[in-house]
């Protein structure tokens, strides 16, 4: 994901995404098509992670960066 700091783009299909987000201003690149000249800073994938998903997968205790431990 990236921040869009000017121009548009066109991400009908950012199901991924929610509609807060992209009110703020992020646009899942991967689906998206310009519809202007487009500048933007790319994020660190751990912040948007937690912006989108940190109210409900994260409040389980887990601590951030944790390690899964492997089977046996």
């Amino acid at each position: 994901a990236a921040k869009l700091k000017s121009g548009e783009v066109n991400q009908d299909e950012a199901l991924g995404l929610l509609k807060d987000m992209r009110k703020e201003g992020y646009a899942l690149l991967c689906v998206s098509y310009p519809k202007s000249d487009v500048e933007c800073v790319l994020q660190n994938e751990d912040e948007v992670y937690v912006k989108q998903f940190g109210s409900s997968f994260e409040s389980g205790g887990v601590e951030w960066g944790g390690v899964m431990p492997e089977e046996e």
